[in-house]
């Protein structure tokens, strides 16, 4: 099986985990943002989602707007604060991804453990790029308007030179699916030409709770799999006509159209 192929490197740190507040969701949505906003020092950018909660979600437009900048304006590193500030900021990434609405000042207070792990889990994440991963992109948003007709739910995360990464803090290893998911967002990179996924040739995922790398060769996948992402997952349904007629190597299967390169 192609799972098995995974490498697998564990990364030594004497920093322990405590037990946690808050929902596993939304500590992966934490880590991921605030890793974003660490590595680029472009806030907007990295809670993007999470602002676009507060715009979209919300009914009370400008009251939300300001409060939304207010909270993105005290967030500025690591520190107690801030990751506070971050928590009441990604309520609106919640509302984004589960229809969901909640007043973001009654969503509880960190607790000094919460806060340990995601000071820790940041760290690690930093870590991991000095050692792993010389960062090229996050979120490729050159490539949104893509994933978001093709793909639904999740991101690519962290693009490398060679690697597509994706950051997860599950307590268990990733799964078929979760790399499978990498793997449409690699063939689209590489069917839509960008020059940023020229060299890429693996995909990955780096768990910071775990604090191990899981990382797969994409020459390493049978031609099954590949088959299977590109017809059978990934579809993209054009807007119009002109559309269709820029992509050359789109094609028409079943009424509706998928990627091939």
């Amino acid at each position: 099986m192609w799972y098995e192929k995974l490498k697998i490197k564990k990364i030594q740190s004497d920093d322990i985990l405590k037990k946690e507040s808050i929902h596993p969701g939304v500590m992966e949505l934490l880590i991921r943002d605030l890793t974003y906003f660490m590595i680029t020092d472009r806030k907007k950018d990295a809670f993007a989602l999470a602002l676009n909660g507060f715009y979209v979600e919300r009914h009370n437009y400008l009251e939300n707007f300001a409060l939304a900048n207010e909270y993105l304006d005290d967030i500025t590193g690591l520190d107690d604060m801030s990751l506070q500030f971050a928590r009441y900021l990604i309520q609106g990434e919640v509302w984004n991804r589960l229809g969901t609405s909640q007043d973001p000042e009654k969503v509880k207070m960190l607790t000094k453990d919460d806060i340990h792990n995601i000071r820790v889990m940041v760290t690690r994440c930093l870590e991991f790029t000095s050692l792993f991963c010389t960062v090229s992109y996050v979120r490729f948003h050159d490539l949104d308007d893509v994933y978001q007709n093709v793909i639904e739910l999740g991101h690519g995360n962290v693009l490398g030179r060679s690697c597509l990464w994706m950051i997860k803090t599950s307590k268990k290893k990733p799964t078929q699916e979760q790399f499978f998911q990498l793997l449409q967002y690699y063939i689209l990179g590489k069917h839509f030409r960008k020059e940023q996924f020229r060299f890429v040739d693996k995909i990955g995922i780096f768990n910071p709770r775990l604090n191990a790398v899981f990382q797969l060769k994409i020459n390493d996948l049978d031609d099954d799999i590949l088959n299977k992402a590109r017809y059978n997952l990934i579809h993209y349904e054009p807007k119009s006509v002109d559309v269709i007629e820029e992509i050359p190597y789109l094609t028409k299967k079943r009424d509706r159209y998928v990627v091939g390169y």
